[in-house]
C-alpha cells in the first residue's frame, strides 16, 4: 500500500530429509557346494522409515555375476511415515561350470 508503514510477515518452514534404513545389510549363506544351486527363498528384510514423510523405493534384480542373482518383492512402493515394510528377497548362489 502506498504511503503506509511496512508490515512484516513471519514464516516458518520445517524442511525434512527422507531417511530410511534396512534392518540388516548382509546375507551369509550357510553351506555352498560346487555346481549345486543354493536358493534362499522367502527371506525378509525390513525397510524402516523413521521420518515424518513417505519414502518411495524401488529395487532392481541384481546380477553380481553369473554365480549370484538376487531378486526382491515388492520391487517398488511407498513406505508411509513412521512405519516399516517387509521386503521378501531371494538369492541364488551357484558355481558355474567353467573349464
Amino acid at each position: 500500500m502506498e504511503n503506509s508503514e511496512s508490515t512484516y510477515l513471519n514464516a516458518y518452514a520445517d524442511v525434512q530429509e527422507a531417511v530410511a534404513y534396512l534392518s540388516t545389510t548382509e546375507v551369509v549363506p550357510q553351506n555352498i557346494y560346487v555346481s549345486v544351486p543354493i536358493v534362499y527363498n522367502n527371506n525378509i528384510i525390513t525397510l524402516v522409515n523413521p521420518s515424518n514423510i513417505p519414502i518411495n523405493f524401488s529395487w532392481r534384480n541384481v546380477f553380481v555375476n553369473e554365480d549370484i542373482i538376487a531378486e526382491f518383492s515388492p520391487s517398488m512402493g511407498v513406505v508411509p511415515p513412521k512405519s516399516s515394510m517387509d521386503i521378501t528377497y531371494k538369492v541364488l548362489f551357484y558355481k558355474s561350470k567353467k573349464n
